[in-house]
């Protein structure tokens, strides 16, 4: 299994959550995943947004 993540914070910019993409690694490697990175932290940073986070 490979597997990444990223945090959804609050607005105090608490972690309170995480998202992650997991895939057996015959179907994604951590490359493959690792390559979600960028759509991932993107969606992340817009559902803290949504609770009220204004960080970076």
């Amino acid at each position: 299994m490979s597997c990444v993540a990223a945090p959804v914070r609050h607005v105090d910019g608490a972690v309170t959550a995480a998202v992650s993409v997991t895939a057996p690694t015959v179907v994604a490697t951590l490359a493959d995943l690792r390559r979600l990175l960028p759509r991932l932290l993107s969606t992340t940073q817009r559902i803290s947004r949504d609770l009220g986070w204004s960080g970076p």
